[in-house]
């Protein structure tokens, strides 16, 4: 959906204040679906950034409330990630270190 808005003729959405508004409702949509699509494949990151793509489209109250909600998961899921993957990485850069022959790190 986002590909066709943006293949639209800019012309007509400029001249036409319904249209206009018709692909500002389909582009904040599609960015909030998009996030939580990506929110779903483990894709926070990506998510996080159709969220702020959405917000800064100025959508209406209810949406704004949805797109917060999302927000809130998003942010959820990436403070997951840290505190599971940051150990993990901690752990693999010292058996790094270690295979080289460095110097021993607790």
């Amino acid at each position: 959906a986002l590909g066709l808005w943006k293949a639209a003729d800019k012309r007509m959405l400029e001249a036409d204040m319904e249209m206009k508004e018709a692909e500002a409702k389909g582009l904040y949509t599609a960015e909030y679906l998009r996030g939580r699509s990506r929110l779903a494949l483990g894709l926070a990151k990506l998510a996080s950034q159709d969220v702020r793509d959405a917000l800064a489209r100025s959508p209406p109250a209810a949406t704004v409330k949805q797109l917060r909600e999302l927000k809130a998961d998003v942010q959820a899921a990436q403070e997951k990630h840290r505190q599971v993957n940051g150990p993990l990485s901690k752990e693999l850069a010292k058996l790094a270190i270690a295979l080289r022959g460095g110097p021993k790190i607790s």
